[in-house]
């Protein structure tokens, strides 16, 4: 006979047992035997974009991270979240919380990467989060380019005179041509 034993139906039991033997029913504890699955936050890099190229030396950090541990006793508390750009000091991102702490809720981080230098740039983020009484590290990383070079007129697609040119020398030719048609 197959039977699906529930959490209920084992802390019942464990009451049961602990009622029959004259020990009170409140020093039970239900520890499962095996471990949770567990699953690292994810972040999400809004701004910069990942692979994007900038045009200002200043560009807004937005950071979204969503947190999915928990476990019979206790959920997953974000820690720190703080960035690295191009290697230097780790830098506390601003937190903005939310109001309801169900499992998969977000953290927002932002701040903002200034007096960045033309190339490309290596941002990584980095969080600590506890769960239970263990602490859990988890990180990204992405890269973006900075561009300030002004765009200059140069750049206008010349190739497209020539092909500008030719219709416009053909719609002269055949209103020309209906003009002596119609005398």
């Amino acid at each position: 006979m197959n039977r699906r034993v529930t959490l209920a139906t084992i802390v019942a039991s464990v009451i049961l047992v602990f009622a029959v033997a004259g020990m009170p029913a409140v020093q039970v504890a239900y520890a499962p035997s095996f471990p949770l699955p567990y699953k690292s936050p994810q972040i999400t890099v809004l701004s910069p974009s990942p692979n994007g190229t900038h045009r200002t030396p200043s560009v807004p950090l937005n950071v979204t991270v969503q947190i999915f541990g928990y476990t019979y006793q206790s959920m997953e508390w974000l820690n720190s979240l703080n960035y690295s750009l191009d290697g230097q000091a780790d830098m506390p991102l601003t937190l903005a919380y939310p109001s309801d702490y169900s499992v998969g809720y977000y953290v927002n981080g932002s701040g903002i990467l200034s007096g960045l230098s033309d190339g490309v740039h290596n941002l990584k983020i980095v969080g600590e989060t506890t769960i239970g009484a263990e602490n859990r590290d988890f990180n990204a990383t992405i890269s973006f380019s900075v561009d300030t070079t002004p765009v200059s007129s140069s750049d206008f697609p010349t190739w497209i005179i020539l092909p500008l040119l030719l219709v416009v020398i053909l719609l002269i030719i055949v209103i020309v041509r209906r003009k002596i048609a119609k005398k």
